[in-house]
């Protein structure tokens, strides 16, 4: 008696279960939405070189890089970049032309466009040094850009302000919303 009592709990408790609400799950579905919040693959030491005709143009190094897909998961959207982030710029001759360091970046390719964030420090062949907290930098137009606070530091002077844009070398920029400057003792 006790075994029937129990087998027949157990067939009301799998009816109950049964005649819940059911929930068709899409496996297509939900794999799409997984690949579009986790990365489609990490790696460490990473050392990814852009080129144009032959000749490295860019060379982002970082500790550890995540790889993410657009929307459809079709194509990469964006490389997270973090760890020790060191992003270099190169002539046609292969010369370094300057080179930013940063906490974390992210690069979007199909943009040519690098968004580099925390303790962003630029500095150029002639030493210049710009520190900001945010720095893009849009490939095609070969410029740095930022809105926010900067200081520039060269042999002569430091000097301060709100936003900034420079063609990627460091080599020439401007500043808007000029706070200030230092001129610095020759010595």
């Amino acid at each position: 008696m006790k075994v029937a009592i129990g087998i027949l709990s157990s067939l009301v408790l799998m009816g109950l279960v049964a005649c819940g609400p059911q929930q068709e799950v899409n496996p297509a579905v939900n794999f799409m939405e997984l690949r579009k919040q986790e990365p489609l693959s990490e790696s460490y030491n990473l050392n990814y070189q852009y080129t144009d005709s032959g000749y490295v143009r860019m060379r982002l190094l970082a500790g550890r890089a995540r790889e993410y897909l657009d929307s459809e998961g079709q194509r990469t959207e964006y490389i997270q970049a973090d760890s020790s982030v060191r992003i270099e710029f190169y002539e046609a001759d292969g010369t370094l032309r300057s080179k930013l360091t940063s906490q974390t970046a992210r690069l979007y390719e199909g943009k040519g466009l690098a968004d580099a964030r925390g303790n962003v420090v630029v500095v150029n062949r002639e030493g210049d040094r710009l520190e900001t907290e945010q720095l893009f930098w849009f490939r095609q137009r070969k410029q740095l850009a930022t809105g926010g606070f900067v200081k520039i530091t060269t042999a002569t002077e430091i000097i301060f302000g709100d936003s900034l844009v420079a063609r990627d070398d460091f080599a020439t920029y401007k500043i808007y919303k000029l706070r200030g400057t230092i001129r610095l003792k020759e010595g």
